[in-house]
């Protein structure tokens, strides 16, 4: 079970987007809001409650409340960045060259420490990359949780919590492999063969762990 916060001031848009991310991930706890404010108030919230949400789908240009005129936000995204520094932060807008757009993502997501991020442009479609990368965030934090984080070339195989847990993390991660291969990059892909073999037919990939001694 993930969370997901997706803030979006276009309630066309907002339904349209949240529809979209219900389909392609049933299983996740999903919130949204339509000004910078209700943003802040369900960051707060979940902070509070110790349910960070793994990602965020941030508009750039944003009403700070009702009935003002859109601007470009930085402050939910620092909010997420002091309070749940593993989420990772989509940046979706249709204004991708804009000073303020390019000065934002240098200096809070260029850092060797910062949160990851993503700047996706509202163009053809954009929904499809919007997906794509939220299913590479998801396999790699599930092979985080199972065989250790990733660093460089290197990957230090992490302990599981125990045997039933480990298998059905195991299974979970299979069957999102299986459902989200299409969509997976290629360095996403290669991390997965060095702990499954994988085979594919014109239907779909079949993944299969190998038995390691």
């Amino acid at each position: 079970m993930f969370r997901i916060l997706l803030v979006e001031d276009i309630l066309r848009a907002l339904e349209e987007l949240r529809e979209l991310l219900q389909e392609a991930f049933p299983n996740a706890l999903l919130e949204t809001a339509s000004t910078v404010e209700e943003g802040q108030n369900k960051i707060k919230t979940a902070a509070e409650n110790n349910q960070p949400f793994d990602i965020a789908i941030l508009d750039f240009k944003l009403p700070a409340d009702q009935g003002l005129n859109p601007e470009i936000d930085e402050s939910l995204c620092q909010e997420i960045k002091i309070r749940m520094r593993e989420a990772l932060i989509i940046h979706i807008t249709a204004f991708h060259e804009d000073f303020a757009v390019t000065k934002h993502i240098a200096r809070y997501h260029a850092g060797k420490n910062d949160p990851s991020a993503e700047l996706i442009q509202k163009s053809n479609d954009w929904p499809r990359k919007l997906l794509g990368r939220i299913k590479v965030h998801l396999i790699g934090r599930q092979f985080d949780d199972l065989f250790g984080r990733q660093t460089g070339a290197v990957e230090t195989r992490k302990a599981t919590s125990g045997a039933g847990s480990s298998t059905h993390s195991l299974a979970a991660l299979s069957r999102d492999i299986v459902a989200y291969w299409r969509d997976l990059d290629d360095a996403t892909k290669a991390r997965i063969r060095e702990h499954f073999e994988t085979t594919e037919d014109e239907q779909q990939v079949h993944v299969t762990l190998w038995r390691r001694k």
